[in-house]
């Protein structure tokens, strides 16, 4: 109890300083999730109750479960082929009732349309009782795990991966959202049901057909983690979208497991990204702990991780007594949080409940958190920013295009790939015209599209042949001359070290950095350069450094033609064997414009195998141009003719363009494993696309000192006396001299 009493004198006295949300006059969401599986909206007294309840007690906001397992506790409507639920009378239109009790007296109470997406029976051995419930017509779309059960979990789940499932979930949804006026729609349970599930044979197969495989991968095998979180991910973009052209002021809501870490490992749930790309307007991370210290925890992360979005918390009322509730609330409240769900109306505290223990809990909230009526807060994207979509659609056949790579210029981090449906979807797009444009197969199409903040606009895109451009013959993507030291310096075109999750672990703590230097090593163009600052771990069976470009500031992920030459200038204080990473995904965009990060990677320059003799199971860059310490060394890939490895990809390049993910440092390694973990001083500049041939041998500048020339006419030196010799040295792509 001494934890309680402390941290609620911490309440009380951050309340005096005005820290957020609901003391802030913006609104707070107070909601209660009201489950299906007992008392809550059987009939219309239930219904009554429900409404009266939180009207007394200052909730604002009802997240009412309509979609049990497969069965609608509403009235369908086709094409949705979900049965009605056994367990209401069958005149009876649950969700009509809570409506029009919620909306037709003051003050108006929100009603949340929640959804369980993708469990749709729970008994083991005793099937539904409707014939049309969608586990008795289709147990083809029911995902598996990979020794073939389907009752995994908490029973039987439709497959992610499975297209004709998606559909009939898609017209649930969308029957909702069409016939009802509802102000919210929260998707439940969107997600798998563990790793180790997907088998689905369609699923499978498309899986597959679509990176050139065979058999049934492993459960851990990094590829088919992402593809499956890619399902989830894809159906929620295509249907939300969809959802929000019937009624673009809906919220959208999902609940996800508290814990970001087991959402995106355990369950292949990457919420975060969805609130990041603005697919779901609000996060529910359901937090039902009883122990204050995780909940604190994990309130903290979801909160940092809202992205373009929000995050509600979802309260776990259910484990905790009615004064740790109120504790919880307020520390989510306290750091901000604009919202919170009570879990749940029928069960507000530990411990037995009948009607009297519930109305005397949600009383105890009421006067202890929310004594006072607000409104919930306005979502303040839905008058600033606009949404586009479509299809891709192949202009011979004119049937939908999966996997086509498309892109918006409104902005960096705006480009995905075709849903299976053939769709795309862009949630955070700015008002104005823009074009959006697909490739796929060497056939691009570009469309303008004028977004209007609040509203949804529709525009297909139709493959056609791709029309002949003869770029110049050297585009410069970068040399760092017009970036400013501030806000860019340290995540211009690069991130820091250890910034990308694959390498983390092999890099040490400091240095880690990357900045702008106006004082580069002598014998480069320029007044500045990119520095870059690590040291490898000690120890490591696979040391490695992956340094990304993903989400930098300036020059995230540049698109680069993968039939032309890139080269760069690079300078090291120590040898180092030095490959690049490409997204082989068919950018359509710009030469060194934002590519995003969509697409499998593969591997360029390297000349060996990907797995280290004596280090098996190990994916490794291949090793690479070896870079002479202590010199200018210009660096070209000649793409069409390099060697390429797999990363997560298929070993090839076989789009017109892609994009630059990454370069890789390998250490010297001897024989007995020893490499330097001393300090890595690099240095890049003069990205570049050039169709020239990059010299056959080394050329030697001859630099002038500083002190020897004209004022206005001086530059770098390394030889403050006279003249200074420095060798500048360029490699061969195919056979790099080393």
């Amino acid at each position: 109890m001494f934890f309680r009493k402390t941290y609620s004198l911490f309440i009380a006295l951050a309340v005096l300083f005005v820290p957020s949300g609901a003391f802030a006059g913006e609104g707070e969401m107070r909601a209660m999730w009201a489950d299906a599986w007992g008392v809550g909206f059987h009939n219309q007294d239930e219904v009554d109750d429900l409404v009266q309840a939180a009207r007394t007690n200052n909730f604002n906001a009802i997240v009412v479960q309509m979609r049990r397992r497969g069965d609608a506790f509403y009235l369908p409507r086709e094409p949705n082929g979900d049965p009605r639920t056994t367990a209401l009378d069958p005149d009876f239109d649950a969700l009509a009732a809570l409506i029009e009790a919620a909306h037709n007296t003051s003050p108006r109470i929100e009603v949340h349309c929640w959804v369980i997406a993708f469990p749709v029976w729970h008994l083991k051995d005793e099937p539904p009782p409707q014939p049309e419930h969608i586990y008795n017509l289709h147990p083809e779309y029911l995902t598996q795990t990979s020794g073939g059960e389907t009752f995994i979990a908490e029973g039987y789940y439709v497959d992610p991966g499975h297209p004709d499932a998606m559909r009939w979930t898609a017209r649930m949804a969308k029957d909702i959202v069409a016939h009802y006026d509802i102000d919210g729609f929260h998707w439940d349970y969107i997600r798998y049901p563990g790793s180790n599930s997907g088998y689905n044979e369609t699923a499978i197969a498309r899986y597959n057909e679509e990176f050139g495989l065979t058999g049934q991968p492993a459960s851990n095998d990094r590829r088919f983690l992402d593809w499956r979180r890619m399902q989830v991910g894809d159906f929620l973009r295509w249907v939300n979208a969809d959802l929000l052209e019937i009624r673009p002021d809906l919220a959208i809501s999902a609940a996800v497991f508290g814990s970001r870490s087991q959402a995106f490992s355990n369950v292949l749930q990457d919420w975060s990204a969805w609130n990041a790309q603005g697919i779901i307007d609000l996060a529910m991370p359901m937090i039902y702990r009883s122990d204050n210290s995780t909940f604190i925890s994990r309130v903290n992360d979801g909160l940092s991780h809202q992205g373009a979005r929000r995050v509600y918390v979802g309260q776990g009322a259910l484990r905790n007594p009615p004064d740790n509730t109120v504790v919880q609330l307020g520390y989510a409240r306290d750091r901000g949080a604009l919202g919170t769900v009570l879990y749940s109306y029928r069960h507000p505290r530990s411990g037995d409940v009948d009607a009297t223990i519930r109305a005397q809990t949600l009383a105890y909230i009421r006067d202890n958190y929310q004594p006072t009526w607000t409104e919930t807060p306005p979502l303040p994207w839905k008058e600033t920013a606009g949404i586009a979509k479509g299809r891709v659609i192949d202009g011979e056949t004119g049937e939908i295009v999966y996997n086509a790579y498309v892109s918006i210029d409104a902005g960096a981090g705006f480009a995905q790939r075709s849903c299976v449906q053939g769709g795309y979807a862009f949630f955070n797009v700015a008002g104005g015209t823009w074009t959006v444009a697909a490739s796929f197969d060497g056939r691009i199409a570009r469309e303008t599209v004028t977004a209007t903040p609040g509203e949804v606009a529709h525009v297909d895109l139709v493959l056609r042949e791709r029309e002949p451009a003869d770029p110049p013959k050297t585009i410069l993507l970068t040399s760092f001359e017009d970036v400013n030291a501030g806000p860019d310096n340290g995540t211009v075109l690069f991130r820091s070290p250890s910034y990308s999750g694959t390498t983390t672990q092999n890099v040490q703590s400091s240095p880690n950095s990357t900045r702008m230097t106006r004082d580069p090593p002598a014998g480069i163009a320029g007044d500045q350069s990119l520095r870059v600052d690590f040291a490898f771990e000690p120890n490591l069976e696979n040391p490695w450094l992956r340094l990304t470009t993903h989400q930098a500031i300036r020059f995230p992920n540049p698109i680069l033609p993968l039939d032309r030459t890139f080269r760069f200038d690079i300078h090291t204080n120590q040898d180092v064997y030095v490959a690049i990473g490409i997204r082989d995904n068919g950018a359509p965009g710009l030469i060194g414009s934002n590519g995003g990060d969509i697409g499998t990677i593969e591997w360029v320059g390297g000349i060996t195998d990907n797995v280290r003799e004596g280090v098996p199971g190990t994916v490794v860059p291949p090793l690479g141009r070896l870079v002479k310490a202590g010199e200018w060394t210009t660096l070209h890939f000649q793409l069409p003719e390099e060697p390429v490895k797999a990363f997560n990809g298929t070993g090839d390049l076989t789009h017109p363009q892609g994009v630059f993910e990454h370069i890789a440092f390998v250490p010297i390694i001897a024989e007995d494993g020893a490499y330097s973990t001393n300090q890595y001083e690099v240095y890049l500049d003069n990205f570049a696309v050039t169709d020239e041939p990059p010299p056959a041998a080394s050329v030697t500048y001859k630099i002038w000192a500083e002190n020897s020339l004209p004022e206005g006419q001086r530059g770098k030196h390394d030889d403050p006396g006279g003249y200074g010799i420095c060798q500048r040295r360029s490699e061969n792509a195919v056979n790099p001299a080393v």
